[in-house]
C-alpha cells in the first residue's frame, strides 16, 4: 500500500526528475502524513553517470523538522553509466525505516552523492521516483 509519495512540479504522484551531483544534492518534499517507523522508503534511479576519479555512494536522508536523519546509503553496481529505457528498467533501492529514526512525520527526502575514492566530480544520478510504502 502506498502511504506517501513525493511529487514535484506537477508530476504524477511518486514521479520525480531529480538530478543529484557531487556538489548538488537533490531534495524533494513528501506529501501526506505517513510516519516513518515500520515503513519502507523506495527510490528509483533512472540514470547514472560515474565519476572518472572513482566510485561514489548515494546517501539518503529524511528531513525531520529541519534535522536530516540518514536512513540509508547505496552504490550503483556495476559502476558504469546507464539510462533506463523500454528495454532496461530503472534500478530501485529500498530502505526499511526503523523506529529509532526518531522522525515521526518526515517533510522531505534528500539524496546526495559522496565520493568513495577521488573527488567524485562528474558523477550524477537521476531519481525518477520516491515512495514511502
Amino acid at each position: 500500500m502506498l502511504a506517501s509519495v513525493v511529487a514535484i512540479g506537477g508530476s504524477e504522484a511518486g514521479e520525480v526528475a531529480m538530478r543529484v551531483e557531487i556538489d548538488h544534492p537533490g531534495t524533494a518534499p513528501l506529501e501526506g502524513d505517513a510516519a516513518l517507523a515500520g515503513r519502507r522508503l523506495v527510490l528509483e534511479v533512472g540514470a547514472y553517470q560515474p565519476s572518472p576519479s572513482g566510485p561514489t555512494l548515494a546517501v539518503v536522508s529524511a528531513d525531520c523538522g529541519g534535522i536530516a536523519r540518514e536512513v540509508g546509503r547505496f552504490a550503483v553496481f556495476p559502476d558504469t553509466a546507464f539510462a533506463a529505457s523500454d528495454t532496461a528498467p530503472p534500478q530501485r533501492y529500498g530502505f526499511g525505516l526503523p523506529a529509532q529514526v526518531g522522525c515521526g512525520v518526515p517533510t522531505g527526502v534528500t539524496v546526495r552523492l559522496e565520493p568513495v575514492l577521488g573527488d567524485g566530480r562528474g558523477a550524477s544520478l537521476v531519481i525518477t521516483a520516491i515512495r514511502i510504502e
